[in-house]
């Protein structure tokens, strides 16, 4: 009954760990504002957009993901890009915590590794929009959705 969040390589060792499969990405580095459909949201997600879009700084991703899994975002770049595993699992390839300006540093740091191209094509994509709000939303969500079951409902209800 204890939750379990994991972000990007918790993401990894968690499905890894529950019996999934990471492998490096065949399309190289994921960088830059990536958009995610969201395709089967759990319950107690209360704002169901259509898509999310998050900074993303990765090389490896959950090819197959662990039994009893639910994958609630994808992309064309990354087909689970977002889960629920049971009851008490979320996790997300991305990094929603990353500010765009801590993201800028990250791919200009990484330039020689990424490239030229793949980091000028991923300091643009900041200009777009991200969903860093929905993402705490979403984490509360499921910890308080956590918290109700793993107490008695007379634990719950306020005085």
């Amino acid at each position: 009954n204890v939750p379990f969040f994991g972000v990007c390589f918790g993401h990894h060792v968690i499905h890894k760990a529950l019996g999934g499969r990471v492998e490096r990405a065949k399309q190289g580095w994921g960088v830059g504002v990536h958009d995610y459909d969201l395709t089967d949201p759990p319950p107690w997600m209360a704002r169901k957009p259509s898509h999310l879009s998050f900074c993303a700084s990765h090389n490896d991703q959950v090819v197959e993901p662990a039994p009893d899994t639910n994958i609630i975002a994808r992309s064309e770049f990354c087909q689970v890009a977002a889960t629920t595993v049971g009851r008490n699992v979320l996790t997300v390839q991305s990094h929603p915590e990353m500010r765009k300006a801590f993201s800028r540093e990250l791919y200009g740091i990484r330039r020689e590794l990424l490239g030229d191209e793949r980091a000028d094509d991923a300091i643009s994509s900041l200009g777009k929009p991200t969903n860093e709000k929905v993402f705490v939303e979403m984490v509360e969500q499921f910890l308080m959705a956590r918290l109700e079951i793993a107490l008695p409902e007379t634990m719950t209800q306020t005085a």
